[in-house]
């Protein structure tokens, strides 16, 4: 611009008149004006270099900072656990990072570790099922040794007296059966019993059993155990076990009916028997059967419905025979006054005098009366004898030594068979009078039911003598069931104990 112009005033143009002077503002103090005759001067202070240069139209000023902060306070105050707390007093202080025991520090760059001391001690895994190792511990809880000892045997816990040490023995016991010694290298195997199992599974035995108790629901039990026997008994009752059923006849009606659960069983008088009913029994009255003593003839004071029928079915007119020799013999017999000789196929009977001059074989004897023996007397038959035998001695029969026998099982279900027996006070009916005349109706006898027993024991049942369409029951084959019966009762007997 040239410089020989001049505003208005008189100044030159672009002069501080025109433009005005320019001011630096700094932070501390006032403002400066930066007149013609003055410079803006950069001074490097404490920390600080300043350089500047030309650079095509710019004017480039740098600020370096060569101290990087050593004149500040960064560090301050450190505290730790314990001790007293460390304080930065300058920028130039070193603070000193220390392992304690145990305890390494290591610096790299900008980075400090700090590192747990090698106590030593390997790694790996010590000791086993027979092995305990020995391990130290320091005053920090640091393992700083660790070492296998020797496997433990009976010697190393001071066993003594022995060859040697290991071979052990000990006995074992039950309830019953004989002690039983296990040695060193047997095997104790533990079995289970009734209703119990027992399993084996690492070193471990777990005993199992069916569970016996039952929880009383309406109160309408009244044992605390209510034991398995009890419940199986439950268990194999059915479950319509009141529906019941069973046939009835008679002799004069031919046929049978089926009285079931919930019908009514009538039972009728006619003619001159009445039937009267009083809460749960049943009298049956007839007409009196018993004829009085007129003329002292009868000697029995009751005279039985088989007697009455017998001389009911003698004809009025019948003649009395005096005369033997003008009997005719029936199929089979034979009449004879003088020796008659028997094949071994025939049969002799007495139908009335004596039978004399009679060889028997040896060991036999016939008799009509007593049988006196000294030492054995043996008498067989395998036919059917006819009346009572009575002996003043013991009377023994067929056999029973073990020798004889081949054993096939015990008799199962004892107990519930013998509850299924019932025992009764009898007399004999008028078709047992019948089959057996002479016996007396109105003697009491105290027996079984051989149909109740067929059930449960076929064994003890054998066709009767009497007649082979009815049964008989050989008393003496009750006693082995008897027997297991009360065996089974005390082990019940004995396992209710166990739970008092």
């Amino acid at each position: 611009f040239a410089t020989d112009r001049w505003e208005a005033d008189g100044s030159l143009i672009l002069s501080e008149a025109t433009l005005g002077v320019p001011s630096v503002a700094v932070d501390s103090g006032s403002n400066i004006d930066l007149s013609s005759s003055r410079r803006l001067h950069f001074t490097d202070g404490s920390g600080i270099n300043i350089t500047g240069a030309l650079s095509g139209s710019d004017i480039d000023i740098n600020v370096i900072n060569t101290d990087k902060g050593s004149s500040q306070l960064f560090y301050k105050t450190f505290t730790t656990d314990t001790g007293s707390n460390v304080v930065a007093s300058a920028n130039n202080d070193t603070i000193d990072i220390e392992g304690g025991t145990g305890l390494t520090t290591t610096g790299s760059t900008d980075k400090v570790s700090i590192k747990l001391d090698n106590t030593s001690v390997s790694a790996g895994t010590y000791g086993s099922q027979f092995v305990v190792p020995r391990i130290t511990v320091d005053a920090q809880g640091r393992l700083t040794g660790v070492t296998s000892q020797t496997a433990i045997t009976l010697g190393n816990l001071g066993y003594t007296g022995a060859t040697d040490a290991n071979n052990y023995s000990f006995n074992i016991t039950g309830d019953s059966g004989s002690a039983n010694v296990i040695s060193s290298g047997e095997t104790f195997d533990i079995e289970g019993g009734t209703n119990v199992s027992t399993v084996v599974s690492n070193n471990k035995v777990t005993i199992s059993s069916v569970n016996t108790q039952y929880s009383v629901g309406d109160g309408g039990l009244s044992q605390k155990n209510f034991t398995t026997a009890l419940h199986d008994k439950l268990v194999a009752i059915s479950a319509s076990a009141n529906n019941y059923a069973f046939l009835i006849a008679c002799n004069g009606t031919g046929g049978t009916s089926t009285i079931s659960n919930g019908n009514t069983l009538t039972v009728n008088g006619a003619g001159a028997t009445t039937v009267t009913r009083s809460g749960d029994t049943f009298t049956v009255n007839s007409t009196n059967t018993t004829y009085s003593v007129v003329d002292g003839q009868l000697s029995q004071k009751n005279f039985t419905t088989a007697l009455f029928n017998k001389l009911n079915g003698i004809t009025a007119g019948a003649n009395v025979i005096t005369n033997n020799n003008q009997i005719a013999n029936g199929a089979g017999y034979t009449t004879n006054t003088g020796t008659t000789t028997a094949s071994n196929s025939q049969t002799f009977t007495n139908k009335g005098g004596n039978i004399s001059q009679w060889t028997n074989d040896s060991n036999y004897v016939t008799t009509s009366g007593f049988v006196n023996g000294s030492g054995n007397a043996l008498i067989a038959s395998t036919g059917t004898f006819n009346g009572a035998i009575t002996s003043t001695g013991n009377i023994t029969a067929f056999v029973s030594d073990m020798r004889l026998k081949d054993r096939k099982s015990n008799i199962s279900d004892a107990l519930e068979k013998v509850e299924s027996l019932s025992g009764f006070n009898y007399t004999l009916n008028d078709k047992a009078i019948e089959l057996m005349p002479g016996q007396d109706k109105d003697e009491s006898f105290v027996g079984v039911s051989a149909q109740e027993v067929e059930k449960v024991l076929p064994e003890a049942v054998k066709p009767a003598p009497v007649n082979g369409d009815y049964k008989t029951v050989q008393y003496e084959k009750l006693v082995p069931l008897l027997i297991e019966a009360i065996k089974e009762l005390n082990a019940e007997i004995k396992e209710l104990k166990k739970h008092k």
